[in-house]
């Protein structure tokens, strides 16, 4: 069976111990490969990443909450990235920073913050 995943697998350019659920079901395989690849799954043997679709479908929440809630994580993340670089810089770091910016943006930013 590891056979057929890792030849499907390299067709598709993807690793041989890892899947894209977006293209489990569009696999020609048959009814045995299928079941096969299903118990590799299960027992951990090949890792699996399910689509969106499946992932919602899976946790009972909508396609549309869970893009809200990744695009959130990803302002999040990159707020936490400018947070931690502006933490860790020294007082000419950050005025350095500020003339590559430009300084009428980072007013801008502040008279919407602090208006």
């Amino acid at each position: 069976m590891n056979t057929i995943i890792t030849e499907n697998l390299t067709r598709n350019g993807n690793g041989a111990d890892s899947l894209n659920g977006r293209g489990i079901k569009r696999r020609k395989l048959t009814p045995e490969e299928r079941v096969e690849l299903a118990a590799d799954i299960a027992m951990g043997e090949v890792h699996v990443t399910p689509s969106l679709k499946q992932t919602a479908a899976a946790t009972g929440v909508s396609v549309v909450d869970l893009r809200n809630e990744l695009k959130e994580r990803e302002v999040a993340r990159r707020v936490s990235s400018i947070w931690n670089a502006w933490e860790d810089a020294s007082d000419q770091e950050r005025e350095t920073a500020i003339r590559i910016i430009g300084v009428a943006d980072v007013w801008d930013v502040l008279s919407r913050v602090v208006g």
